[in-house]
C-alpha cells in the first residue's frame, strides 16, 4: 500500500544537522498523514506515493529558515537589556513585523553591540534519515480523533 492522506504510517527517523544527530526517534512512531504537527519539515510530504520497507535521506536545505542578513544589525549598548552585555547571551527582540524573535549577542566592540535575530540554525541544511516500518488505512476512531492509535501511537484508557 503507497502512503496517502489518511494512511497511518509507522516510523522511525533522525535528524541530522552537521553531522550530529539532534533528534531521533527511540522507537517506532505512529503517524496519521494529514493530521501529524510534530514531524520535522517537510517529512509527512515526502512520505507519500512511499511504501513500507522502504527508507530514504531527505535533505532539507531551509529547515530552520534562510539566513537573514538585515537581521543581524548593531546597536548601542544603551538599547538592550543589561542581561544581554556579553557575547554569547540571548534576549527577546521584537522583528520588523512585531514578532517575537530570540536575538543573540555576537559581537561587542566598545558601545557598538551586534545582535543575530536568525535562528542559530538558520540557513543549514537538516537531513532526516527515515525507515518505513508499515502502512495501513486510518480507521474511524483514528480519523474522529485525528491522530493515530495503537502502539508507537496514543493508547486511550477506556
Amino acid at each position: 500500500m503507497n502512503i496517502a492522506h489518511q494512511s497511518v504510517v509507522k516510523l522511525e527517523y533522525s535528524a541530522v544537522l552537521e553531522g550530529k544527530v539532534i533528534d531521533q526517534t527511540h522507537k517506532p512512531k505512529l503517524i496519521l498523514i494529514g493530521s501529524e504537527r510534530d514531524l520535522p519539515p517537510h517529512l509527512e510530504a515526502a512520505l507519500i506515493g512511499r511504501t513500507a520497507g522502504e527508507s530514504f535521506t531527505l535533505t532539507v536545505p531551509d529547515a530552520f529558515g534562510i539566513r537573514d542578513e538585515a537581521l543581524v544589525v548593531t546597536v548601542g549598548c544603551a538599547d538592550l537589556p543589561a542581561v544581554a552585555l556579553e557575547v554569547g547571551a540571548t534576549f527577546s527582540a521584537q522583528g520588523a513585523d512585531g514578532q517575537a524573535l530570540e536575538a543573540r549577542v555576537t559581537q561587542i566592540v566598545g558601545d557598538a553591540v551586534t545582535v543575530d535575530m536568525n535562528h542559530p540554525r538558520a540557513g543549514l541544511p537538516l537531513e532526516l534519515r527515515v525507515t518505513i516500518h508499515a502502512v495501513r488505512l486510518a480507521d474511524a476512531h483514528e480519523l474522529e480523533h485525528g491522530h493515530a492509535h495503537g502502539d508507537g501511537g496514543v493508547i486511550h484508557q477506556h
